[in-house]
């Protein structure tokens, strides 16, 4: 009797510690994705690390990964940030942004410093310690992802305008605070509709898009317009860079259900690329010959002596890091609203993944045995052939993944995540259908449903996810050991310009006549005069607002 009754109240009180008081669950290592099915897919966890939540309420409500790929930044509905080495999980920091207001943005860094949002609060932090250097307030809320070099701070608001702040210290005194930013309000931009998509800093200029259909590139100094294109759609996600110099090109996705490249510098329009859907998410560039570590095991011998103080050869493995170059050729990998994954050559704008025009009528129906779905194939002697060369004529292809979102690109592989959570995989050179969501979670048993706050990183071969009770997992492909680039180093970045004798103080590009796709002409929605709508001031503070709170 005495044993049942401690067995009941063993298991009532298990059941109160799986509990919390609003009544969700904690989180245990249950809801880790399981090893033995991550493998059927050829994944494994990295590592995974748990978000040290207040009780009741707090959640994490956003995760974002550093430009350098070093660091994660996970902010929970309290304002509290913590910040987590990306390759170990070993949390280095925690900060808290203020009151709670449940508006977070991507974090932003340069070489020293961290920048984080609370609603219209922007925050200046120690990037090794998290302490708060400084903190300011803006005239609205954070509407987009934080970029910075080392002299300046870009954020889009919700009002349509880009905010920069000055890091460089103030040589008026009369500018000069003893809080806020070292230079204080640098200036802003008035665009025609909200900034959601991460702005493009380079060493001149910095880039950026509104949801009112323009893309925009500045200068820095003096603040004024290099140029501006034509109405080309609502602009909400990230852009993507590819190239470096004069010619570092713009991979610009849109609503209006193409993708652009658009140079940096003259705003001419080299190529467009059509979809069957708008594209809300972030387009992924990759490629070239990319640099990889492996660890290795290699044979080696050495020379004892024996207790007979004789020399004797033995031998022993030792695990040596070796370089690998992979070539692999630059792809812009976009996905539009219907889940489908296309591949694009970053160069012509030409889809790397084809499939031949069948003659209409002629097309045959077959089941998928990986996923079940019907696709259509064409008769090899019913296609639609150039009359010139007799070959047949093909079409740009997608691959129908189901997917919302790009996660993460591998030497070999495309990572995608479905609205309901369940991971897509595609073969980066063929296009295939690797596996797809059902394949994955029925089939595989890999469950990452729990995990509803994902990042797409843009710096290497690493996928994080997290949970909102305070999971965050990282997965890598199987023997991944170091992570892998997404593309191959440059020995310029991306809208870096050199002078003949190869210094990087070069010149600021003029301005331009007004290229194919460039508009230099006033938005329709702004003043007669708002040719440069700057509003400047060095050390001056933009109009205070209280903050916005926002409880989920």
């Amino acid at each position: 009797m005495i044993r049942r009754l401690a067995l009941a109240w063993a298991a009532l009180g298990t059941l109160a510690l799986a509990v919390t008081a609003d009544g969700q669950p904690i989180e245990t290592h249950r809801i880790l994705p399981d090893r033995t099915a991550l493998g059927r897919v050829g994944l494994e966890r990295s590592w995974f690390a748990t978000v040290p939540l207040q009780s009741g309420l707090e959640q994490v409500d956003h995760l974002s990964l550093t430009t350098d790929g070093t660091q994660i930044f996970a902010q929970t509905t309290e304002a509290n940030l913590y910040c987590y080495d990306s390759e170990t999980g070993r949390m280095l920091w925690k900060a808290n942004l203020g009151p709670a207001s449940g508006l977070a943005q991507d974090v932003g860094t340069n070489s020293t410093l961290a920048f984080a949002t609370n609603g219209n609060y922007i925050f200046a932090l120690d990037r090794a310690t998290g302490r708060q250097v400084w903190v300011e307030r803006m005239e609205a809320n954070a509407s987009s992802p934080i970029v910075a070099t080392d002299e300046l701070v870009f954020i889009g608001e919700d009002n349509g305008k880009l905010l920069a702040f000055s890091l460089k210290p103030a040589e008026d005194p009369r500018f000069q605070k003893e809080t806020g930013a070292p230079g204080g309000f640098a200036w802003n931009f008035s665009t025609n509709g909200p900034i959601t998509a991460e702005p493009v800093a380079t060493q001149f200029v910095v880039a950026f898009a509104s949801t009112g259909g323009k893309l925009y590139v500045t200068r820095y100094d003096p603040p004024s317009i290099l140029h501006r294109s034509q109405d080309i759609g609502p602009l909400t996600a990230s852009m993507g860079t590819y190239g470096s110099g004069p010619e570092s090109l713009l991979v610009v996705p849109s609503m209006n259900r193409n993708l652009y490249g658009i140079n940096l510098f003259t705003g001419e329009q080299k190529w467009v690329f059509s979809t069957r859907s708008p594209i809300s998410a972030q387009p992924l560039v990759g490629g070239g010959d990319v640099t990889i570590t492996r660890r290795v095991p290699e044979r080696r011998t050495q020379t004892i002596i024996g207790t007979d103080l004789k020399p004797y050869e033995q031998e022993y493995t030792e695990v040596v890091e070796q370089d690998e170059v992979l070539p692999m050729p630059p792809t812009v990998y976009v996905l539009s609203d219907d889940g489908d994954l296309y591949a694009v050559n970053p160069d012509t704008g030409e889809s790397r993944w084809t499939s031949v025009v069948p003659i209409p009528g002629t097309e045959q129906e077959r089941v998928d045995p990986r996923t079940g779905r019907t696709v259509v194939i064409p008769g090899t002697a019913q296609l639609v052939t150039n009359a010139s060369t007799g070959e047949p004529v093909t079409q740009a292809r997608g691959v129908r993944t189901g997917a919302e979102q790009i996660l993460a690109l591998s030497p070999s592989r495309v990572y995608l995540r479905t609205q309901y959570g369940d991971l897509a995989i595609v073969d980066r050179e063929s296009g295939e259908l690797v596996a797809g969501p059902s394949a994955t979670f029925q089939r595989a048993g890999v469950d990452l449903r729990r995990y509803a706050i994902t990042t797409t990183n843009d710096s290497h071969d690493r996928m994080y996810l997290a949970s909102p009770h305070g999971s965050i997992v990282c997965l890598r492909e199987f023997g991944s050991t170091s992570p892998v680039p997404l593309r191959a180093e440059s020995t310029s970045p991306f809208g870096y310009l050199r002078d003949e004798e190869g210094s990087t103080g070069a010149t600021p590009p003029p301005v331009p006549s007004a290229p194919f796709g460039n508009d230099l002409a006033p938005d329709d929605n702004q003043p007669a005069d708002a040719d440069n709508p700057f509003d400047v001031g060095f050390g001056a503070r933009p109009l205070p607002r209280n903050i916005t709170t926002q409880r989920r």
